[in-house]
């Protein structure tokens, strides 16, 4: 909604205001570094800053995967968005038996 008021023959658009203030303020407010990855097996970089809508991006060392959040945003109130993830391991099972591996040979042959 706009509010508008004629004070002395001026016009004061009063959203004009609010709207040159919260960019003022969003563009100062800075969430800090985020918190790296629990368990210490990754890293997190933020290439645009730790300011209003700048994005944390967490990586994890060779053989882990991001369990959770890969990214994470600066929002208005100072904090990062979503929860701070971790770097797993995927285990992956096959299960081998004498009739899977004479169906492999067949099919292969």
């Amino acid at each position: 909604m706009l509010f508008k008021y004629n004070v002395s023959g001026y016009l004061i658009n009063i959203m004009h205001y609010v709207e040159s203030y919260k960019k003022e303020f969003e563009k100062n407010l800075d969430c800090g570094p985020p918190e790296n990855v629990t368990n210490g097996k990754g890293d997190v970089s933020t290439p645009g800053g730790t300011v209003y809508l700048q994005v944390a991006t967490y990586t994890c060392i060779p053989s882990y995967v991001v369990m959770g959040n890969t990214m994470r945003t600066c929002q208005h109130d100072g904090t990062w968005s979503g929860s701070v993830p971790y770097c797993g391991t995927v285990h992956i099972h096959i299960k081998c038996t004498m009739t899977s591996l004479i169906s492999l040979f067949v099919l292969w042959s």
